[in-house]
């Protein structure tokens, strides 16, 4: 092969595989233009879906307490109606456009309109009847608007599945701003019924009991929206301390005294008029925080988009500068290399041969050492062939670094978004809980959870997805809100068990499995419970200093389906505490491959029962760590304490 050839075919090779990576990224940077365009069109509709969902609550109060006769005359807005109707149409058109992604919700909320004209219809006609047929009529309107707001939040819903994954901080900021709507709801619905139980004037549990739950659900989700804050915009923080103060300080106070006076069967003090003006005072506030929230997340997906255009422009101009570059460089190679190369040879065989009147290419000097001098200027040729081919290695080295930085950085990032969605430890409903979290990378596949009940039980879970990383971190950020999903989903009266099974039969089977253990435990009652899913069995820790493993194993979540669960019942009695973990605790192995095992972590419990449970926990860190020395953990590792706390004196379980 000759030296033209091979530099010819080197060159060609260097560039096309350039321009092919360069190609990939600008195939990769519209993949994600696309992604950005379609979120951007998502979180419109869903904003649309906001505002419609909004009207519908306060025309729903309005009809409710007009024929219930709890409204006064100046206080009717008329064009509530029509504003309502705009919404639900300016819904339509956005949704119109993103069909293909949306189910059977979709063809309902197309009839919505159809059905709440018949529901106003018959609210007029209602008017002209007695006071039983109105509020006969009064319950039908409610019950109709409450059903045409779930199907818009089953449509809001849907949108954010669609683009959950691919911002793990927009998806956190729509989830606030989920929680906010769902408080305006309930606002709204306690703004109409307070007022008829004040008119009623008496006990009527088809009235009280819906407004105690209501009341309940409030609250919890304000505390729910307050412990999920994650965004550092001020406004949003302001708006969401300013909600919180009114809602606290006024209306909840106000709203407790009327619930209380009417469970008694007592006239409560306040007048109709008096609850309209609190529900009308908070009720700004969680539109403000709406608003902003709404702002901000569609700033973040603008800006996504905004980035993912400049990404492909830069890859394109690359593109295009590459290919320039490849054409130099061969136009170059062929005069500044080849061409002299030629000379050169073509001059070196004549004077090989004796053909002494062969002409040579200029020297720089014209003595008797002009032949070596040609004879150098072969040997520099090569080197600067050399040269160049390292300096482009070289490029090609740097840009590596730097697009290593750049998934390091990325990967760093999102593991303070994981890390900043599990809980901080603290106390609730009598119950302290504490964590640990050390993923084996930068982002695990371990997470978990704790929340209260307004009933006073405690909610807890742990989940370890098969593998880690990066796959594993987004499992188990979608395992953690499937199963949020399932709690909600449950009815009053269904266990634990049939959430896991309904979390196990609805997990795409494409999906890595995952292990768990769910549990709830009531501090009043000294009882608790939990399923547990292929998870590491659970250590329950008496106060007297017995250790009990709890649960026998059972089938990860994904693994087959149509399986039962069952639960596990155990005392939690004031001074106990319950451990649970994940296996890269027992399985991390020292330098001769030996695990740490579970009756080593018993042992060590034993040692530290005198400890508090964050000592423990450190404790418990420290000496896995210095097992496996020098060698790092090789699985995420996780765990988390719950510890009944004694009761107080005089408290009381409400």
């Amino acid at each position: 092969m000759t030296i033209r050839r091979t530099l010819i075919g080197l060159t060609g090779f260097l560039g096309l595989a350039l321009l092919a990576t360069v190609a990939v990224q600008i195939s990769s940077a519209v993949e994600a233009y696309r992604r950005a365009s379609t979120l951007v069109e998502s979180n419109t509709a869903r904003r649309a879906l906001s505002e419609a969902a909004a009207v519908l609550a306060a025309e729903r109060s309005q009809v409710y307490l007009t024929l219930q006769e709890a409204l006064p005359p100046e206080a009717v807005v008329p064009d509530l109606p029509r504003e309502t109707d705009q919404a639900l149409a300016a819904a339509m058109d956005r949704l119109r456009e993103l069909s293909p992604y949306l189910g059977d919700e979709l063809r309902v909320f197309f009839d919505m309109p159809r059905r709440i004209r018949e529901l106003r219809e018959n609210a007029v006609s209602a008017q002209k009847g007695d006071q039983a047929t109105r509020a006969r009529v009064a319950e039908q309107w409610f019950e109709g608007m409450i059903a045409a707001i779930d199907t818009v939040e089953a449509l809001q819903r849907d949108l954010l599945a669609e683009g959950q994954a691919a911002d793990p901080v927009w998806t956190a900021m729509i989830e606030m701003e989920t929680l906010s709507s769902t408080l305006l709801d309930y606002i709204y619905r306690n703004q109409a019924r307070l007022p008829t139980l004040l008119n009623v004037g008496r006990r009527d549990p088809n009235l009280l009991d819906p407004a105690q739950r209501n009341a309940a659900n409030t609250e919890l989700t304000l505390r729910q929206l307050r412990d999920r804050l994650i965004a550092d915009d001020p406004a949003v923080r302001r708006h969401l301390s300013e909600l919180a103060n009114s809602y606290f300080s006024s209306y909840r106070p106000v709203e407790i005294t009327i619930l209380q006076a009417v469970a008694r069967d007592q006239r409560p003090a306040r007048q109709p008029e008096d609850w309209l003006l609190e529900a009308s005072r908070v009720l700004p506030w969680v539109e403000r925080l709406q608003y902003d929230l709404s702002q901000r997340s569609a700033g973040r997906l603008q800006a996504n988009l905004t980035e993912a255009a400049w990404s492909a422009a830069r890859w394109l101009t690359l593109l295009l500068c590459g290919g320039a570059a490849v054409a130099g460089s061969i136009y170059v190679i062929q005069r500044r290399v080849l061409f002299p190369i030629e000379a050169l040879e073509h001059a070196m065989l004549g004077l090989a041969e004796g053909k002494f009147d062969t002409p040579l290419p200029p020297a720089t000097r014209n003595d008797e050492i002009g032949a070596m001098a040609d004879a150098l200027r072969v040997f520099k040729a090569n080197a600067i062939r050399r040269k160049r081919l390292q300096d482009e290695r070289t490029i090609l080295h740097e840009k590596l670094e730097e697009a290593y930085g750049q998934v390091k950085a990325d990967l760093e990032a999102a593991a303070a978004v994981q890390a900043a969605l599990l809980p901080e430890p603290g106390q609730v409903n009598g119950v302290g809980y504490y964590g640990y979290f050390k993923p084996a990378h930068f982002i695990a596949g371990d997470t978990y959870n704790v929340f209260g009940l307004s009933d006073g039980r405690v909610i807890f879970f742990l989940i370890d997805v098969a593998g880690h990383g990066a796959p594993a971190a987004l499992v188990s950020v979608a395992s953690h809100y499937s199963l949020v999903q399932a709690l909600i989903a449950r009815k009053p009266l269904e266990g634990l068990a049939r959430a896991v099974e309904t979390l196990n039969d609805d997990w795409p089977e494409n999906m890595p499995y995952f292990t768990m253990v769910l549990g709830e435990v009531d501090p009043i009652l000294g009882k608790g419970r939990m399923v547990q899913a292929g998870h590491p069995s659970p250590l329950l820790i008496s106060r007297a200093g017995m250790i009990t493993a709890l649960g026998d194993g059972g089938l990860p979540i994904g693994a087959l389906s149509q399986v039962p669960f069952e639960e596990v019942l155990f005392d939690f009695n004031p001074g106990d505490r319950l451990f649970v973990y994940s296996d890269g605790l027992t399985e991390a192995e020292n330098d001769s491959d030996e695990a740490f095992s579970e009756e080593r972590l018993h042992d060590l419990i034993l040692q530290q029962l005198h400890q508090n449970t964050p000592d423990m926990l450190a404790e418990i860190e420290r000496t896995v760590r210095s097992w496996c020395a020098p060698r790092d953990l090789d699985d995420d590792l996780t765990m988390l304490i719950l510890d009944a706390k004694p009761a107080k004196t005089g408290a009381t379980h409400t």
